[in-house]
């Protein structure tokens, strides 16, 4: 029964939404680089920020896409130009966009760093796994940043490193996050009380230990809305006599 809910809850994870995209995390084509892109070359749809249809690059690029799109052979130099359309129509797109959601690590990269130097903001996810390091190239290719957001728990996954103290004098230094860092220092710290994850049975001995009792549950962490917290009950129920997610084994 355990071996079905963890086949079913895998079959889930791993259903592809998208043909050829195997990622689950991909829920919207529709905000992809690529997607723009071809709304502004003017191929895909009638969209507002679209190149004017007069526009050399617009009409350079939808020509030789559609060649590559009809399969059609295209010589050394043929190639090489369409290559470098799709460089510039990708900097035009990138250089345009009101927001763009990346890496850390591709953010850096030249073609989203150069035509996006201006940005004004920045917000990073899972804060609480990043090293100093990370956010140098950051800083010196946004010179412009008037506000950086970081979002994480400390309390939770650290940054990976991997080198140990044995082999590293500076493994305690290294191992702390920027957000870590930043809360020592006393930085302003806004602490998100309601958490969305886990059963409140689950949650609770965290909670104490952790957070000392300030986390609020959301209604959706309830089990009337958790389908698979529902099986492991009936699971547990039926094989431990628990009426409960949580079992503890005396190892």
């Amino acid at each position: 029964d355990m071996a079905k809910i963890i086949d079913n809850a895998y079959k889930q994870s791993v259903a592809q939404k998208f043909q050829g995209i195997h990622d689950k995390r991909v829920t919207e084509l529709k905000l992809s680089l690529g997607h723009r892109m071809l709304q502004v070359a003017g191929i895909i749809g009638d969209a507002p920020f679209a190149l004017p249809p007069d526009d050399t690059l617009r009409n350079a690029f939808a020509e030789a896409y559609r060649q590559y799109e009809n399969g059609d052979d295209m010589d050394k130099e043929r190639s090489k130009f369409f290559r470098a359309l799709t460089q510039r129509l990708l900097g035009h797109t990138i250089a345009n966009a009101d927001a763009i959601a990346t890496t850390l690590d591709i953010a850096q990269v030249p073609q989203v760093a150069v035509n996006y130097s201006t940005a004004e903001g920045l917000f990073a996810d899972e804060a609480a796994r990043v090293l100093d390091s990370n956010l140098w190239g950051i800083l010196e290719k946004y010179p412009h940043l008037t506000f950086k957001i970081l979002v994480g728990d400390c309390h939770q996954l650290p940054p990976v490193i991997q080198s140990s103290r044995k082999t590293n004098p500076f493994h305690s230094q290294i191992s702390l996050s920027v957000m870590a860092r930043l809360q020592a220092i006393g930085a302003l710290c806004a602490f998100l009380e309601e958490q969305m994850r886990g059963l409140p049975e689950m949650v609770e001995p965290y909670n104490a230990v952790s957070y000392h009792g300030r986390l609020i549950h959301a209604s959706s962490t309830e089990l009337s809305s958790r389908p698979i917290a529902q099986a492991v009950r009936e699971f547990n129920i039926m094989n431990y006599g628990r009426k409960s997610n949580v079992i503890y084994f005396d190892l």
